[in-house]
């Protein structure tokens, strides 16, 4: 049997839970498993790959609220900030 576990990759507290929680499994004798984190694609890849193109400024804006590195920062730094 496989573990599978989801979560807001873009949520440190989630992701640490689902994490530590397929580590435990698979300490505890469990089979493999896998974590399947949802994030976010934050600008493109490359030069060449302008997003302004293809998806709206909506998609955009709403994926820049989920950057995950700045919702940790906001996290650490506490509600003052």
């Amino acid at each position: 049997m496989c573990a599978n576990r989801a979560a807001d990759g873009c949520d440190l507290a989630a992701t640490y839970d689902a994490a530590t929680a397929m580590a435990d499994w698979c300490a505890s004798g469990g089979k493999p498993a896998v974590l399947h984190l949802r994030m976010v694609r934050l600008m493109g890849h490359a030069g060449a790959d302008a997003e302004v193109g293809y998806r709206s400024k909506a998609d955009i804006v709403a994926d820049v609220e989920r950057d995950p590195l700045l919702a940790t920062a906001m996290l650490l730094a506490g509600p003052a900030c």
